[in-house]
């Protein structure tokens, strides 16, 4: 349309020069209205192909980021978290998906319009003469081969780019998260030292992208000097044989090649290398997610478990099919409202139970029951709603209160305000003013360990789970605090069966049943009373240890 629009121009000129007063053929508002019409309908196309790329490229990119934010969401943490650094999944995340959003509809558009204006440009001046356009073949195919060099040279740079680039990410996550203990060592400069190598390292790329691209440059104007030295020569050398209007647009296409070739080979270049992190995204599609197996049993995830009884027989786990054993033939019956602690030395096993409980990792052998159901025939969804947990490290929203209680809006301000009252905060809730629209920051940093600890035994209270998991809930609190919160557990989980991680012997002791791991197996199951009893029992040694006895 635009080769339409400049010839129209000189076509008006040739005729109004050549017109007479009594000509009544010719017509200036006739020649501007055409003029005028041919103006509209190019601006009509641009615009809608512009509307068109930006509508289809943001569709499939919110499509996209829908259905990998389900798939990493939905991935196992054993197989998925445990291996790929966060820095990685926050750069397909962030820049990868801002590629997709913004930059490559604007890079999708670029081609088109430069691809066109170049063919068009190609064509106006082959038009000039026979021989001018045959002397665009050897051009062309000097053209291609420079371009396809480097497109795969930038595209390898671009690549390395992408990649020296998420462990900048993972390296200032990393920082940021173990900030107290790089102080504490005085390690501040190593770290300084490591995100300098890791920047360095990305931008050496990211220069020897852009130095390239001005190697390609400086070949690209001497290849458009030839083609306007060709026409210009022609032109001048065939004077009269050729028509003023296809001379003058054929000279002025000719100039406009320098430009046009540049911006097509660059167009070519930013489109591919922006369609290097849809690649990566694409990757996220191979994710594995956790799944539920087709014998479920339909069950009501709300009202299940309803009686609380645990049965491990001969459990075995193994976080990853590369990696040892972590639990061996684990097997314990545990009753309908009992507490059982759990203790054993580092790395004995007692978290991996209750990763087994909520199904976090595949099992090796044996199985879990819970009231008489396999726990592997129970959808995960049914499986995590009918279980609640106590953290060791008490996780809150930034929100309100009420919404980090009762996320899913399923209980009244009454059965919330009930809850805090069990859990002793209903009187520092009342004293912040807001009640329950009290804003909590980031991770609850405006909150106490101790206040987050009881929200988070006050969730679970809410939630009115048969089982309840607490993973050494009271490790990181003082003495005081712990207290309060055993008094609050052994208050308000009155009736419920709970299992407990134990840091510290003391916690424990008040539990109907101790399980005593070690090296992935129970060691020992019994009461407190009876394995204290049993001076070479493991239990002994660990009370003894404690300064219990």
């Amino acid at each position: 349309m635009r080769v339409v629009v400049d010839w129209w121009q000189g076509h008006w000129a040739n005729e109004m020069e050549n017109a007479s007063s009594s000509d009544l053929s010719y017509s200036e508002l006739s020649y501007g209205l055409w003029y005028f019409g041919f103006i509209v309908i190019c601006s009509v196309v641009t615009i809608g192909r512009g509307l068109l790329m930006m509508e289809s490229c943001i569709r499939s990119s919110k499509s996209l980021h829908n259905e990998l934010f389900r798939r990493v969401l939905s991935a196992p943490i054993n197989l998925y978290f445990d291996v790929t650094p966060v820095g990685r999944i926050l750069n397909r995340f962030s820049n990868d998906l801002d590629q997709m959003d913004s930059v490559l509809p604007q890079h999708y558009q670029s081609l088109f319009q430069s691809l066109g204006v170049f063919v068009g440009c190609l064509v106006v001046c082959g038009l000039a003469s026979f021989w001018v356009g045959l002397s665009y073949l050897p051009m062309l195919v000097i053209f291609v081969i420079t371009g396809v060099y480097f497109k795969q040279t930038s595209r390898e740079v671009k690549r390395l780019e992408g990649v020296t680039r998420s462990p900048v990410f993972n390296l200032f996550g990393e920082t940021l998260n173990g900030l107290h203990t790089i102080r504490a060592f005085k390690m501040q400069d190593r770290f300084v030292e490591l995100n300098k190598e890791a920047v360095d390292d990305n931008t050496s790329f990211y220069f020897t992208y852009w130095a390239a691209g001005r190697w390609l440059a400086i070949r690209l104007d001497w290849l458009s000097v030839v083609v306007i030295f060709v026409v210009t020569i022609y032109l001048v050398t065939s004077k009269g044989q050729t028509d003023s209007v296809v001379a003058g647009i054929s000279l002025s296409y000719s100039l406009m090649l320098t430009s046009m070739i540049q911006w097509v080979v660059r167009a070519v270049d930013l489109t591919d290398n922006a369609m290097t992190s849809v690649e990566r995204l694409l990757h996220f599609r191979n994710i594995v997610v956790e799944t539920d197996n087709a014998d479920c049993v339909p069950i009501n995830g709300a009202a299940w478990p309803a009686r609380g009884a645990i049965r491990f027989d001969n459990l075995c786990l193994r976080y990853r099919p590369d990696l040892p054993l972590v639990l061996r033939g684990v097997s314990m019956d545990i009753q309908p409202g009992e507490k059982v602690g759990i203790c054993g030395r580092t790395g004995a096993g007692k978290s991996s139970l209750m990763i087994a409980l909520f199904r976090i990792c595949a099992f090796d052998s044996g199985s879990i029951v819970i009231d008489d159901i396999d726990i592997e025939k129970v959808r995960l969804h049914d499986l995590r709603r009918g279980l609640a947990i106590i953290p060791q490290d008490p996780v809150l929203y930034s929100g309100s209160l009420r919404d980090n209680l009762d996320p899913f809006g399923d209980y009244t301000d009454e059965a919330i305000w009930s809850v805090l009252q069990q859990v002793h905060l209903a009187a520092a809730v009342t004293k912040w003013g807001t009640g329950l629209d009290f804003v909590v920051s980031e991770r609850g940093d405006n909150l106490s360990v101790g206040q987050r600890q009881l929200l988070c035994i006050g969730r679970a209270l809410l939630k009115d789970s048969r089982i309840v998991v607490l993973d050494e809930a009271t490790a990181n609190v003082d003495t005081a605090t712990d207290r309060l919160i055993q008094a609050t557990i052994q208050e308000t989980f009155a009736g419920k069966t709970v299992l407990i991680i134990a840091h510290r012997i003391n916690t424990i002791l008040h539990c109907n049943k101790i399980a005593v791991m070690d090296a992935g197996r129970v060691a020992e199951f019994g009461s407190p009373s009876s394995l204290l009893q049993q001076p070479d029992s493991i239990f002994a040694s660990l009370a003894n240890r404690s300064g219990h006895h």
